[in-house]
C-alpha cells in the first residue's frame, strides 16, 4: 500500500488553500440557499405577526365561538352555591376597602386560582388573602382548579363593588 504525505517542501501555501476549499460555484450555491432560507423565515415571521396582531380579520370572525356562553339563572345559582363551598368573602364591598378571601374548600391534591374579574389572578397558597378593588363595578370571580396539567372551572360568583 502506497501512502503519499504532504509536506511543506513539496506544496506551496496557496495550492493547499485552493485544494482544501470548495469550488467557487458550490460556495455561491450555499450562500444563495442560506439567503433564501433567511428570507423565507423573515417573511413568514412578518406574516404571522401581522396576521395575529390587532383585531380578528372579518373573514374569520364568524368561525370563532365565544368562550363563555350565557347561563340560565338556575345555573348561576348552582355556581354561586358551589363558590360558597370554596371561598368565603368578608369585608365592605367598596372601592379602596380590603376584602378578605378565605379558602374553605379542600385542596384535593390540586392547585386553585381565583380570577378576580379585573384581570388579576390570585394563586391560592394559603388559607386566606386580602384583595382591594380600585374601580367600582360588577366583577365575575371564577375559581379554577389546576390538576395534572388541566384547568377546570370549579365555581363562579358575581360581586358588585360600590364607589
Amino acid at each position: 500500500m502506497l501512502v503519499n504525505s504532504i509536506t511543506p517542501a513539496n506544496v506551496h501555501g496557496d495550492q493547499l488553500t485552493r485544494t482544501a476549499s470548495l469550488p467557487y460555484h458550490t460556495n455561491q450555491l450555499e450562500r444563495a440557499l442560506l439567503l433564501l432560507i433567511a428570507a423565507v423565515g423573515i417573511l413568514g415571521s412578518i406574516y404571522i405577526f401581522s396576521a395575529t396582531s390587532g383585531s380578528t380579520p372579518p373573514e374569520y370572525q364568524h368561525s370563532i365561538a365565544p368562550i363563555y356562553s350565557e347561563q340560565s339563572s338556575t345555573a348561576d345559582d348552582e355556581w354561586k352555591a358551589k363558590f360558597k363551598n370554596y371561598i368565603k368573602i368578608e369585608g365592605k364591598k367598596q372601592v379602596g376597602q380590603s376584602l378578605n378571601f378565605t379558602f374553605v374548600g379542600e385542596k384535593e391534591g390540586g392547585r386553585y386560582v381565583l380570577e378576580m374579574g379585573n384581570g388579576n389572578r390570585m394563586i391560592i397558597t394559603g388559607r386566606s388573602f386580602p384583595f382591594t378593588y380600585t374601580v367600582p363595578g360588577k366583577y365575575k370571580l371564577e375559581l379554577k382548579k389546576i390538576q395534572k396539567g388541566l384547568i377546570t372551572n370549579v365555581a363562579s360568583q358575581n360581586i358588585r363593588i360600590k364607589g
